[in-house]
């Protein structure tokens, strides 16, 4: 009886790794890679923020200006790179596939922060 539990045990398993192995249940997703850049100096972007715009998925570039964003469902996207003290880029109609890497790269902007007056008065004691 226990030969034949052991058996049926593993046939299962076994039919149940097939099934996981098959491409229609393997990754469903794909992924967003690129750069963000200076695009007066050309100088990588530490710390930029890339998002995708509607959805709640994204990431920040690293000491080489490079982003990436994994688990990305398949569709269109519009993909934005902001950072301050830079102008906000938007890429439209990005196209992710399944188990592929889409690549979109920024060079952004330099932007002046403009800020109101600051008056600072003192009184003497």
């Amino acid at each position: 009886m226990t030969r034949g539990l052991l058996r049926v045990s593993s046939a299962c398993i076994a039919a149940l790794l097939l099934m996981l192995a098959h491409p229609a249940w393997s990754a469903v997703t794909g992924k967003v890679a690129g750069t963000v850049t200076d695009n007066e100096t050309g100088e990588p972007l530490v710390g930029a923020a890339v998002t995708l715009v509607g959805a709640q998925l994204g990431a920040t570039t690293d000491n080489d200006g490079r982003f990436f964003i994994i688990g990305v469902a398949a569709g269109s996207y519009d993909v934005r790179a902001a950072m301050v003290g830079y102008q906000s880029v938007t890429t439209e109609g990005v196209r992710v596939n399944i188990d592929r890497t889409v690549a979109v790269d920024f060079a952004i902007a330099p932007s002046a922060i403009t800020v109101a007056g600051v008056t600072v008065t003192a009184q003497r004691e």
